[in-house]
């Protein structure tokens, strides 16, 4: 049987941090954590999403997800994951319960402005 094990590391935000956020219309949270150390990561999610080519491109280079967000259908990456909305799939079972979450792309998160996860 195969054994997976991840290591997070938390740490402050930096100014490129704040600033992806900020675009997101998000709230900056105090620290984060990350799980693997992409140096490139946060400014790769800074390119516009219009540039969609590149966007793919650096998200299979990096083993990141590319799917479509479940509210516009467009394409995202892993390295673009901004916000996100309850799971309709997964409601919660009891009033202790975690509520699940979805997650959505930029524009979609900025238009919901304010919903995190």
């Amino acid at each position: 049987m195969t054994r997976l094990s991840a290591v997070m590391t938390f740490g402050p935000l930096s100014l490129v941090d704040k600033l992806w956020y900020w675009r997101c219309g998000m709230n900056a949270p105090l620290s984060q954590a990350t799980s693997r150390e992409i140096k490139s990561l946060r400014w790769a999610r800074l390119v516009p999403m219009r540039f969609e080519a590149f966007h793919e491109a650096y998200a299979a280079r990096h083993g990141l997800f590319w799917l479509p967000c479940p509210l516009c259908m467009r394409e995202y990456g892993g390295h673009q994951y901004a916000g996100g909305v309850p799971d309709p799939m997964h409601p919660p079972a009891g009033p202790l319960s975690p509520l699940m979450y979805v997650g959505i792309c930029p524009p979609c998160t900025r238009s919901r402005k304010g919903t995190q996860c």
